[in-house]
């Protein structure tokens, strides 16, 4: 972020750059980590035994140090008017963070969106599991990477089917995202799988020179799309869509069906559910 900053002060000599310092030690949920988190640890440790993990307390102790000049700062100078400005480290880290968490969030978004996806008609596929399956994932992380690799050959073989395609002459790409939590910050780990779609590829419906001209517009769908937010209306899936195959449930408008009781299973209980995750542009 320092180097960052130290870039913009050079290259704008022509107009003034001004620089605010986000103040975290300020904001109610800064205050309430730091006035409570003591107590909650040790009403956990009573009430288990053991505690939290030791990375949990990592993932507080470093929100509460993150963007606080007193625990480390970059000063950051420019070179045109010696004027210097002091920039807090950030803690980076994944878990707790809100703003680090965004910023990575807004990067990914970018980078999926500019570098990877490109504008090519994508369909999200969400997998949940039972709780048994969540709890085993979160204690054996590792465990997830088989079952993902049999996931994605399983969605990957239906997309080349609906395309006309084998298997043996063809491939699909995807990108899948790990969430960890539910709407009520509780143990929820599920999948969102982002498959190329097998309609192929669509005109750009913002050409040069429309408003929506430009990966800003592109970027801002798909962050809300990776955060778990509202996704856009357009093809659902569910009426113009392909057929799903038994096991398979189609999400209409990105609408979590299990909220409705709706969700397919395949055996072994782990529920898969499709729905429409991003614009075609992305």
């Amino acid at each position: 972020m320092g180097l960052e900053r130290k870039a913009v002060l050079r290259a704008a000599p022509a107009h003034t750059v001004h620089y605010e310092r986000r103040r975290p030690e300020e904001t109610v949920l800064h205050g309430l980590v730091r006035e409570h988190l003591e107590r909650f640890l040790a009403e956990v440790q009573a009430r288990t035994g053991t505690g939290l993990p030791g990375f949990v307390k990592e993932e507080f102790d470093a929100f509460l140090e993150c963007g606080i000049l007193a625990h480390g700062f970059l000063r950051v100078r420019c070179a045109g008017c010696a004027h210097e400005k002091r920039v807090a480290f950030s803690c980076k880290r994944r878990g707790f963070c809100p703003s680090c968490g965004a910023r990575r969030m807004a990067q990914s978004a970018a980078v999926l969106v500019d570098e990877v996806i490109f504008q090519v008609p994508v369909r999200q596929w969400v997998l949940s599991f039972p709780i048994g399956l969540r709890i085993l994932f979160a204690a054996r992380p590792e465990l997830l990477t088989p079952v993902l690799r049999l996931i994605h050959r399983v969605i990957a073989g239906f997309v080349l089917r609906q395309a006309g395609l084998k298997r043996v002459t063809a491939d699909t790409g995807a990108v899948t995202l790990i969430q960890r939590f539910g709407s009520a910050v509780n143990l929820n780990i599920h999948l969102h799988c982002r498959h190329r779609a097998a309609g192929g590829d669509r005109e750009d419906p913002h050409p040069p020179g429309s408003a929506g001209e430009g990966a800003a517009a592109r970027t801002g769908a798909a962050a809300g799309a990776l955060s778990g937010g509202a996704i856009p209306e357009g093809n659902n899936g569910s009426a113009t869509g392909p057929t799903i195959p038994h096991g398979l449930r189609s999400c209409g408008g990105g609408q979590r069906a299990s909220k409705s009781g709706n969700s397919g299973r395949f055996r072994g209980r782990i529920v898969i559910e499709s729905g429409e995750s991003l614009p075609e542009t992305a």
